[in-house]
């Protein structure tokens, strides 16, 4: 139900928009167009919606294109729309980055300008040693782009990621080619000053008002479209599929480390097809470690598919509606020893903790079995004053050294 119920005049306008009456069947040409009329219309004016996702889609479609009619209340839409989505990213960020790391409404000065001119981002988060830069689209991903459409389809897609990436990308090159970048907040005046010294890593992130219907998490195929021909790609999320995320990371470490991994799967030779909830999904089983998910040693796949691990959240919202009686079990599977490690270093302000956690991260599962059990040895072990217990790991290019002792300085 639906609360409050809506009037009857808006009842009829929503008919009339993605309705599907036996008038309208009857003008129907071909099956596919049922899909732009989804709510079913009874001959009492009750209806019947299948799918909720498609008919909301449906219906912001059909909105926008009676709005372009007038075209001063469509301009006036488009701003607010494309506010409330800025809104809702910054909601998500807010949800596991400190406030004070979040910046909104930025102008910097452009570097590809000459002549003081400035540019714009949506959005940024400094957080110890990464920058996150932030690009909005509140494009309409339009039905016939989704039913192969080619030519809407390219349209789509650039307008939704690949020009949010074009402006994410000159933030980029701002920072990298600016000796002292300097970003201003618009409503607040606020100045974030990076100091790339600091800075290990830059992640660059477009998100879409619209599900991009699994496109977002295979961009590398829209090269042979003339679209994204450096190789390069964002992480480009959903604002739904965004608040999932950010819902299920225990801290920034997390959700770093997830858009790291998510970024190398757009380089990895073989094709990967998932949706955004799949991957994640997968990270918080896996941590996306290609031996745990396509690497094998007999062979080389040329694709793989990523599916069910999305199950776990559609039970969440089924549990959040009512539907289930009580909530599935989600999180990221590591050992309890490192959890306790990463909370302990989130209460932590300085660089150091925060790229630890992050390093601790992207181990193998069999180097945090190591340092779990090497943690939980001690704290059951008898020590002898003035003496260290150590443990040294080695795998690959990454050693990890544990030195405890019961003389350890206090904090002053």
């Amino acid at each position: 139900d639906l609360e409050p119920p809506p009037t009857l005049e808006e009842w009829d306008g929503l008919i009339r928009l993605i309705g599907m009456t036996a008038e309208d069947r009857s003008r129907m040409s071909a099956p596919v167009d049922v899909r732009q009329r989804p709510l079913f219309v009874l001959p009492d004016k009750r209806a019947i919606l299948v799918d909720i996702s498609n008919g909301l889609d449906t219906l912001w479609e059909a909105f926008e294109r009676v709005a372009k009619a007038d075209q001063q209340f469509f301009s006036r839409y488009q701003k607010r729309k494309a506010g409330w989505l800025e809104d809702r990213v910054a909601a998500c960020l807010s949800s596991i980055f400190p406030s004070h790391s979040i910046y909104r409404n930025l102008t910097y000065a452009d570097p590809d300008k000459a002549n003081g001119s400035t540019a714009e981002l949506d959005a940024a988060v400094a957080w110890g040693p990464f920058l996150v830069l932030v690009e909005c689209k509140a494009k309409q991903f339009r039905l016939e782009s989704q039913l192969g459409d080619i030519g809407r389809l390219r349209s789509d897609i650039r307008a939704n990621v690949e020009d949010a990436f074009d402006q994410a990308k000159r933030a980029a090159r701002y920072v990298h080619d600016t000796a002292a970048p300097i970003f201003v907040e618009s409503s607040t005046g606020r100045q974030l000053a990076v100091q790339k010294d600091r800075i290990r890593r830059i992640y660059l992130i477009t998100v879409s008002q619209h599900l991009l219907a699994g496109l977002a998490t295979r961009l590398s195929m829209f090269q042979g479209l003339g679209l994204f021909r450096n190789g390069e790609y964002p992480l480009s999320i959903s604002i739904a599929d965004l608040e999932t995320v950010t819902q299920f990371c225990d801290g920034p470490d997390v959700f770093l480390h997830y858009v790291e991994k998510r970024l190398l799967t757009q380089k990895e030779s073989l094709d990967i097809m998932a949706d955004e909830l799949d991957f994640f999904g997968a990270y918080l089983q896996t941590r996306l470690q290609p031996s745990r998910l396509w690497e094998r040693d007999d062979t080389k796949p040329n694709l793989v598919m990523l599916a069910g691990y999305s199950a776990q959240f559609d039970d969440w919202y089924s549990y959040k509606r009512g539907d289930l009686s009580a909530p599935p079990k989600i999180g990221l599977e590591i050992p309890l020893e490192i959890k306790d490690i990463l909370a302990e270093l989130r209460k932590r302000n300085d660089d150091g903790a925060r790229w630890i956690a992050f390093a601790l991260l992207d181990l193998s599962d069999q180097m945090l079995a190591v340092i779990a059990k090497g943690f939980a040895d001690l704290k059951t072990a008898q020590f002898t004053p003035g003496r260290f217990r150590t443990l040294v790991r080695k795998e690959d290019d990454v050693v990890v050294s544990i030195v405890a002792s019961p003389d350890a300085p206090q904090d002053p």
